[in-house]
């Protein structure tokens, strides 16, 4: 096993091309791997691309039930459906991602298909709204399916079907926008939105299984730490950047102004003013908050004169008597 900047990876036989020299390292590898032929890479391809399938099927199988979720339910914050899934995948992924990199891709890849059937399952079942959001935020953990899925394919398949494999998969994914809102409509018809959710909740089982029994490992693994502060910090700020949006629309007439929602304010405020919070090392201080918190208040700024306009002229056709 060799290794290279803080990264181990065992040798991939299918890359070993001629003879391999006795006594080397590749020889143990080269001798105990069975050859791969075309037709079962083709195969393995299938597998990974169905399983990104799903990520691509939440969104555009979900979108077409909307309506009827907000017959069902009597909600007016339908828009969460989609938020909440987003906002979790975001805020995940990178996460995941890390762990993949550090544990293994194919056990991550799995642990995500389940947690995509979970979440579908609990949107399903779901008997208010609530656990309906609930749902969809373990459901949007499985974002992280694509980068992983993209990554395992980079590590184990021969260096000459690596492009194709990719590219394969890009395409499969642009697919779903043609065959999901079609598959949609036969289910909703069918069996309502909840069959939706169900599909959802039994294509990653199905897929998942096959990639267990077929699917190799990654052999790569990364010596590395997650910052969790970090992570915790990009997430509220993410929340309450996506509260700041749903403040804009429902803002108090006697509150509008040129300045921003109080939460928009918060999600800046919250992130480390100095590198002072965030150092690990006295030589060598991480500045990415602050850059990250400036980035914010550009955002601020630049977004303040629309929506003050925006609000000012609410607040104007909510109260013409003042105009007269």
């Amino acid at each position: 096993m060799s290794e290279t900047s803080g990264s181990t990876m065992e040798p991939r036989p299918y890359d070993l091309e001629g003879s391999v020299a006795a006594g080397s390292e590749f020889e143990g590898a080269a001798r105990s791997a069975a050859p791969r032929s075309l037709a079962y890479w083709l195969f393995v391809l299938l597998i990974i691309v169905l399983l990104s399938e799903e990520v691509a099927y939440a969104f555009n199988l979900v979108t077409p039930a909307l309506p009827s979720m907000v017959t069902n339910f009597h909600t007016t914050q339908i828009a969460w459906v989609s938020t909440a899934f987003s906002l979790s995948g975001a805020i995940a992924a990178p996460l995941l991602g890390k762990l993949a990199d550090m544990q293994g891709k194919k056990r991550w890849l799995l642990i995500t298909a389940a947690l995509m059937a979970v979440g579908s399952l609990t949107v399903a079942l779901a008997p208010t709204f609530g656990v309906v959001i609930a749902g969809r935020a373990i459901e949007g953990l499985g974002l992280a399916i694509v980068p992983i899925a993209y990554s395992l394919m980079r590590d184990i398949f021969p260096k000459r079907m690596i492009t194709f494999a990719v590219s394969v998969s890009v395409a499969g994914i642009g697919l779903t926008g043609v065959v999901g809102p079609i598959f949609a409509g036969y289910l909703i018809d069918n069996f309502g939105y909840r069959g939706v959710f169900w599909a959802l909740a039994l294509f990653p089982v199905l897929v998942g299984l096959l990639l267990l029994a077929f699917v190799p490992e990654s052999p790569v693994r990364v010596r590395s730490a997650i910052d969790w502060i970090g992570a915790i910090l990009l997430g509220a700020a993410l929340a309450l950047m996506l509260l700041a949006i749903g403040e804009g629309a429902t803002r108090n007439n006697d509150t509008a102004s040129s300045s921003l929602p109080p939460s928009m304010n918060r999600a800046a405020a919250i992130l480390p003013s100095g590198p002072r919070t965030m150092r690990r090392e006295p030589e060598r201080p991480t500045c990415w908050a602050a850059d990250l918190r400036t980035a914010l208040n550009s955002v601020r700024r630049s977004l303040a004169p629309w929506l003050s306009k925006g609000w000012s002229s609410s607040s104007t056709r909510a109260s013409p008597s003042e105009t007269v």
